[in-house]
């Protein structure tokens, strides 16, 4: 993705992932526990999708291939769900669109059967997010609505923000702006709403790109400027980052020099 362009964000989905959580029973290894060869029992499955997003947020190939390992002992539909989806991410990661298309596929499945519709929206999610990486932009809305709807469903306001903003970015590289901008605004009512700070700022930076792109210069660098703040109040330093090189390539497209290379720095 561009620093500069519309951002497919994911909090709440497999995408960047949330939070790592500690897994105790053994020596750790990067903040886990080294997974046990001949685990007679399998951990719950929470604790395997909080590692395998904190590994794809981190791009930790390494740490995937240890949980897929984990996963392989076992031979259950939530197993080999799990095992889906740790090799979807991967994939996604080594951009091997193909092997993580088919992943995805079998794990939405998967979950599905399961009947856990808050996994099962957050794989259609990374399947909407392939698609849109790939340019169908048409298929990647249909599954982002899909999610959306689901998590509706689930009253999940935080990932219910997530889905509108995707759906705002495929709108915009559609050139559909008005749909787009409307996705962003909607998306950022529910991250006030349930106060995501990270939410607030990342959706701040796509309507900032909305507004730049339909001319409207003054509106978007207040905005690129918010979200700069709010990466800065959260010790954010590649929000910080990405909001100063988009500051830089908007003052630089309007032919505004000095502040293009006061940010560029």
């Amino acid at each position: 993705q561009s620093t500069t362009g519309t951002r497919i964000y994911t909090t709440n989905h497999f995408q960047v992932g949330c939070i790592m959580t500690n897994i105790t029973g053994g020596p750790t290894n990067g903040g886990r526990s080294v997974p046990a060869k001949g685990r007679s029992r399998m951990r719950p499955t929470k604790e395997f999708i909080t590692e395998m997003e904190g590994a794809f947020r981190l791009q930790n190939l390494a740490l995937l291939k240890s949980l897929s390992e984990e996963l392989e002992q076992f031979n259950t539909t939530e197993s080999d769900t799990l095992l889906h989806l740790a090799r979807g991410l991967a994939a996604t990661l080594t951009h091997d669109h193909t092997e993580a298309f088919a992943s995805f596929r079998i794990a939405s499945e998967g979950f599905e059967g399961l009947e856990d519709k808050h996994n099962h929206a957050r794989v259609e999610s990374s399947i909407g997010n392939l698609f849109h990486i790939t340019g169908e932009h048409q298929q990647a809305l249909e599954r982002f609505k899909q999610s959306l709807e689901m998590f509706e469903e689930l009253q999940d306001y935080g990932a219910v923000a997530t889905a509108q903003s995707n759906i705002g970015v495929v709108y915009t590289a559609m050139g559909k702006m008005a749909e787009g901008m409307n996705c962003y605004l909607t998306s950022l009512d529910y991250c006030l709403k349930v106060n995501d700070a990270n939410g607030i700022a990342r959706t701040k930076s796509n309507l900032a790109n909305a507004y730049r792109n339909l001319g409207r210069y003054e509106e978007a660098i207040t905005l690129h400027k918010e979200s700069w703040a709010s990466y800065e109040s959260l010790g954010d330093n590649g929000g910080v980052a990405r909001a100063k090189r988009n500051l830089a390539t908007l003052y630089q497209s309007i032919g505004n020099y000095s502040e293009a290379l006061e940010y560029n720095q």
